[in-house]
């Protein structure tokens, strides 16, 4: 939700642009939270009634190959990466130094001075 104030605060042109898509935005996650809060736990506790009432038995676990699969390559993955920190460092630290250079080239204006009268 707070992620969306600063498109809330807006006033010029992009302020009447973005703030109806901030605002839909807002509302869904609202929406989605009060859903998953009260409605989701019921519909939950009605799928599982069988297995809820008979805690004695255990609930069968089955293997997916795919996960598997995934899982077994991220740890190999990862593996790597902790292997090699110092190449790491350097890549995140290329990688920080020019997001930053190409958001100081970046313009203040939403839009031109010539455009103005073009869309309002």
């Amino acid at each position: 939700m707070l992620a969306y104030m600063p498109i809330l605060t807006m006033t010029r042109v992009e302020g009447k642009l973005f703030s109806p898509m901030a605002l839909t935005l807002a509302f869904a996650v609202v929406g989605s939270m009060i859903c998953a809060l009260t409605l989701i736990p019921v519909l939950i506790s009605f799928a599982y009634k069988k297995a809820l009432a008979n805690l004695e038995k255990p609930i069968p676990h089955r293997k997916n190959p795919v996960l598997n699969w995934v899982e077994k390559s991220y740890e190999r993955f990862l593996i790597t990466l902790l292997n090699l920190p110092t190449s790491i460092v350097i890549i995140c630290f290329a990688i920080v130094s020019s997001l930053i250079f190409l958001g100081t080239t970046l313009g203040t204006e939403f839009y031109l001075s010539w455009m103005k009268g073009l869309f309002f």
